[in-house]
């Protein structure tokens, strides 16, 4: 859930902590985080593809965050390093989009699901055609407070490590269903 900031607050996911407002997110913002971020993906030596999505990308000037997908065709396969890693680059990312650049990038790693015809998006033309799916995603916190209130906590979650959880959602969630019944259609993500 996006929450459009206050002078006064303090928003919290995990071990991210923003305490300052952040602003309404543009391209060139976006552009300098993504040089940031890529560039800590190569010096880690991080084997990830990074995607874009949501309102920043259909009509930015709806929306207050950037949605950021993590995702590897081989990611069931990766050794407690290289998750780990992927981990640190979460935490990294969101907390330089507040700190250096004032803005709120939301990031998710998406499991692969091997099981079913569709990667780690399902789409709304998924939806509409074979109704909701479970995905499971990585995340580095498990719930999220906006100031002194828990704005959201997530259930079916597992702990990996410390600030590394293995989240099962249903996809898409009730507020995307509702959308898509009132004609909304999701732009797939966009490979970075």
């Amino acid at each position: 859930m996006t929450r459009t900031p206050r002078n006064d607050f303090t928003f919290r996911k995990g071990p991210v902590v923003a305490t300052t407002p952040w602003k309404q997110p543009t391209v060139d913002v976006f552009e300098k985080w993504l040089d940031k971020f890529k560039l800590y993906i190569h010096d880690h030596s991080i084997e990830i593809d990074v995607y874009v999505c949501g309102k920043f990308i259909e009509k930015i000037e709806d929306t207050w965050d950037i949605d950021v997908i993590l995702s590897h065709r081989n990611l069931w396969s990766f050794d407690k390093e290289q998750i780990l890693k992927i981990r640190d680059l979460m935490i990294y990312g969101m907390q330089m989009g507040h700190d250096e650049f004032s803005i709120l990038v939301d990031l998710q790693c998406y499991l692969p699901n091997p099981d079913l015809w569709c990667d780690f998006w399902y789409s709304s033309e998924d939806y509409l055609r074979n109704g909701r799916i479970q995905a499971k995603k990585m995340l580095v916190f498990k719930d999220e407070y906006f100031n002194d209130d828990k704005i959201n906590e997530y259930e079916n979650v597992s702990e990996l490590e410390e600030n590394c959880y293995i989240i099962t959602v249903d996809c898409p969630s009730d507020k995307h269903v509702q959308r898509i019944q009132n004609g909304e259609k999701y732009s797939r993500p966009v490979l970075i």
